[in-house]
C-alpha cells in the first residue's frame, strides 16, 4: 500500500490528498535507481481502481520499446478506449460512480527518442480530459522541456539510512536470513539509497550457503571491495607509478586479487577514484587518473575484457608522470 513507502513523506503526502480530491494532475517521477518511483505509483494505481487496475492502468517500459510507433500504437490506442469498468454491471449500479480517469505510466521515459517524446506531448494533450500520465525516468535533463512543463514534477531523493536499515530488519526476520545489526549497515553503507540493490545483496545472502552472515561475506557478494583489499590494489599500483614494479607483474597480481575477491570493474574504480582523491599526489595527477578512470567504465560497459581494463588502468600510473 501507499503508505507503506518509506523515506518519501511529502510526496506520499501530496499524493493522497491529489487522490483523496480526485484531482490528480500528470506527474513526472524523477531520481536515482531504486528510490520508489515505480513503487510509488503503482501503490498510487491500486489505491485508486482497486481491482479494476489491469483495465484501467497502462505500464510502459520505454527502454524496451522506445519508437514513435509504441506512442503511435500502444499508448493511442490505449486511451481511445472507452473506460471499460463503466460498463461492467456491478459498476453501473453505484450511484456515485466517478468518471474515473485512465493512467498511462511510461518507466524510463529518458530512454526515449526525441521524436517519441514529441508525440507523447501531444497525446498528453489530445487526452487530459481522460487520461492522466505518470514519467518517471533517473535523468530529468533528458526530457523534452514542453513535456516536463505539462507534468508535476516529484524528486526521489535517495532513501534515508535509517529507514532502509528498519526495512531491511523486517525482511531479514521475515525471509530468517541470520546476520549481525552492523552487517545491515554495510548493506546500507554501499547501497548508497538504492532500496532494490540494498533488497537484492541481502537476498543474495539465502543463496550463500552460510548459517552467519559476515561483513566479508557481503563484499564478496555484492562485488564490492573490502577496504583492506582495494588499499592493497592501490598500494601495488603507486609502486608501478613510482617505478619500483613492473606494468605486466601488476596486472596479473590485480587481475588475482579482483578474481578471487569477486570484484567488478566498476566497483573497482569507483574505489580508486576515492583512494586518488584523498591521496597526496598532485591535483594535476589526481584529475588525469579520475578523467581517464570514467573512460574505462565506458569499456566495461561495453564488456571490453577484464583484464584489458586492468590493463588500461594500470598503464595510467605508469603515464601519469608524463603529464
Amino acid at each position: 500500500m501507499i503508505d507503506d513507502i518509506i523515506s518519501h513523506e511529502m510526496i506520499i503526502r501530496s499524493l493522497k490528498n491529489f487522490i483523496m480530491n480526485k484531482t490528480l494532475p500528470h506527474m513526472l517521477f524523477f531520481g536515482l535507481s531504486g528510490t520508489g518511483k515505480t513503487s510509488t505509483i503503482m501503490c498510487c494505481a491500486r489505491e485508486i481502481y482497486g481491482e479494476y487496475e489491469d483495465c484501467m492502468v497502462l505500464r510502459l517500459n520505454a527502454s524496451n520499446e522506445r519508437g514513435i510507433e509504441t506512442v503511435r500504437v500502444k499508448i493511442k490506442s490505449f486511451v481511445s478506449n472507452r473506460n471499460s469498468i463503466f460498463f461492467k454491471p456491478e459498476i453501473v449500479k453505484q450511484k456515485d460512480t466517478p468518471n474515473m480517469f485512465k493512467l498511462v505510466i511510461l518507466d524510463e521515459i529518458d530512454s526515449m527518442t526525441v521524436e517519441a517524446q514529441g508525440m507523447l506531448r501531444q497525446s498528453i494533450e489530445k487526452n487530459s480530459s481522460s487520461t492522466r500520465f505518470c514519467l518517471i525516468c533517473n535523468n530529468i535533463d533528458k526530457i523534452n522541456p514542453a513535456l516536463r512543463s505539462r507534468c508535476a514534477p516529484f524528486h526521489f531523493m535517495p532513501l534515508r539510512a535509517q529507514d532502509m536499515k528498519k526495512r531491511l530488519g523486517e525482511i531479514k526476520k521475515i525471509e530468517k536470513i541470520s546476520c549481525a545489526n552492523d552487517v545491515l549497515d554495510i548493506i546500507v553503507t554501499l547501497s548508497k539509497g538504492d532500496m532494490r540493490n540494498a533488497i537484492t545483496i541481502l537476498q543474495s545472502t539465502k543463496s550463500f550457503g552460510k548459517k552467519d552472515v559476515t561483513i566479508d561475506d557481503i563484499y564478496k557478494i555484492s562485488g564490492y571491495c573490502l577496504p583492506s583489499i582495494i588499499q592493497n590494489v592501490y598500494d601495488i599500483l603507486i609502486k608501478l607509478m613510482n617505478g619500483d614494479a613492473k606494468l605486466f607483474e601488476t596486472v596479473n597480481l590485480i587481475v588475482n586479487i579482483i578474481c578471487d575477491n569477486n570484484i567488478t570493474i566498476f566497483n573497482l574504480l569507483d574505489e580508486l577514484k576515492n583512494f586518488v582523491m584523498n591521496s597526496k599526489i598532485s591535483a594535476t595527477k589526481k584529475i588525469f587518473l579520475i578523467d581517464n578512470f570514467a573512460k574505462n567504465e565506458e569499456y566495461d560497459s561495453v564488456n571490453v575484457d577484464q583484464k584489458n581494463i586492468i590493463m588500461n588502468i594500470s598503464s595510467l600510473f605508469v603515464l601519469v608522470n608524463k603529464n
